[in-house]
């Protein structure tokens, strides 16, 4: 065979059975997945809850009554080791048409304003205000918190009936209030009327089981189109005639 065609029949051989003078393709890996971390909120919450001590028995009873001023239908609480009442108040936000919610002690013809978080609780702003009852619950642990019940006012009416306690609470004009019990007129206050609000009963806290009872007093905005003006509340408590 001459040379040139057994170098040509040996190119074909070597072609055929895949030899190549190049180098092969490298093989790239598969890539890792990367472990899912924990969102850093979540883990700022976890950790808040692993240092938060675990309330007793009584501070977690506290807490629910707390938690229970704010619901709706809201109640509040008289409180005999305090003579005092404990009640939830919206307080506007200057500037905007948003709101706080104040816990107030009403005792001794004082109000103490013991603490206040967002009237509408959410994300952030929830964890913040279960954490201020947290703190509050430790004034309150081990004392008897007696329910009063909400009753709200009837519409358009300017007397409320309360069958237990037999009493009723009366909006004069000018926003002065007053109650009947146990045959005795009770002076309750008079409410004044800040622009651009509109004071308005709202209904009352009471109990059979306790001697004071809270009237409400929302003062509805009439505000101008634009204007950022939010509700806010007057609570006043008064004390019934002794059974």
């Amino acid at each position: 065979m001459a040379p040139g065609r057994a170098s040509i029949l040996l190119a074909l051989l070597l072609g055929a059975c895949g030899g190549s003078s190049t180098e092969p393709a490298p093989v790239t890996p598969a890539p890792v997945p990367e472990p899912e971390q924990e969102p850093a909120d979540a883990l700022a919450e976890a950790a808040d809850e692993a240092e938060a001590p675990k309330p007793s028995p009584d501070e977690a009873r506290a807490i629910a009554a707390l938690e229970q001023l704010t619901a709706d239908p809201p109640v509040a609480f008289y409180v005999p080791d305090e003579s005092g009442a404990l009640v939830s108040r919206a307080v506007p936000v200057e500037g905007s048409a948003s709101e706080v919610s104040a816990l107030l002690l009403l005792a001794g013809g004082k109000i103490e304003r013991l603490a206040e978080w967002p009237a509408r609780a959410e994300g952030d702003a929830a964890h913040a205000a279960a954490e201020v009852r947290r703190r509050l619950a430790a004034r309150f642990a081990g004392k008897q918190l007696v329910e009063l019940t909400w009753t709200p006012w009837p519409a358009g009416k300017r007397v409320l009936e309360l069958p237990s306690p037999a009493m009723s609470v009366t909006w004069q004009k000018g926003g002065r209030l007053s109650a009947r019990a146990g045959g005795k007129r009770i002076a309750i206050g008079k409410v004044a009327a800040v622009k651009p609000h509109v004071p308005r009963p709202a209904g009352v806290f009471a109990s059979p089981d306790s001697p004071v009872a809270i009237v409400v007093v929302v003062h509805q905005p009439v505000a101008s189109p634009g204007e950022k003006v939010s509700a806010m509340t007057d609570v006043l408590r008064f004390d019934l005639p002794a059974r």
